[in-house]
């Protein structure tokens, strides 16, 4: 198991950054609410790893969803800042009707990104699917296998080098997916 490589930095004293990435084994997103897999965020310090600074599961959401918009004419969803990479797997739902030409529940990969915007393939690195219309209500797509930390207050308050751990636990087996965190003024 391994999770996108996104470097944690968090700046002490001001608003902690989240933390996104998404589990993989073997290149392959994993479905982790599918799967019943739960995640435990773990931080410890790098020269004694037996340190363990902060741990609990506040602040983690499993798969979380990210709305979003179409444009119809490019056939494009737009979400500013989005993470989703080329290939990457994305599942829409809705509060109304999805836009014409997208499916609740169907799973997709990104094609085209761009930094505010990305299309959408039945196959990796296909054609994108045609978006007919804007639907109704709010549209939103989570990615399988994302994992969210939002830092809390209380987890690392000293300017310094660590290790941020997700436990990842399923039938009584874990896993840790580990990725470090800079602490600076």
């Amino acid at each position: 198991m391994s999770i996108s490589d996104t470097p944690v930095i968090r700046t002490q004293g001001d608003t902690l950054f989240p933390t996104q990435g998404i589990v993989r084994i073997d290149g392959n997103q994993l479905d982790l609410l599918a799967l019943g897999i739960a995640a435990t965020p773990q931080i410890v310090d790098q020269d004694d790893p037996e340190n363990v600074i902060e741990s609990g599961d506040a602040g983690v959401t499993i798969q979380p969803s990210h709305t979003f918009t179409v444009v119809v004419d490019s056939n494009r969803v737009t979400r500013v800042a989005h993470t989703v990479k080329e290939c990457d797997q994305v599942e829409l739902a809705g509060t109304g009707t999805l836009p014409a030409g997208l499916i609740t529940g169907q799973r997709y990969f990104v094609v085209n990104p761009k930094t505010n915007s990305f299309q959408l393939s039945l196959e990796p690195d296909g054609l994108p699917v045609v978006i007919e219309g804007t639907g109704t209500g709010v549209h939103s797509f989570m990615i399988p296998g994302e994992i969210r930390y939002d830092f809390q207050a209380a987890d690392v308050a000293d300017v310094g080098e660590y290790w941020f751990h997700f436990l990842l636990a399923r039938d009584g087996e874990t896993q840790h997916v580990t990725f470090p965190l800079h602490v600076v003024d």
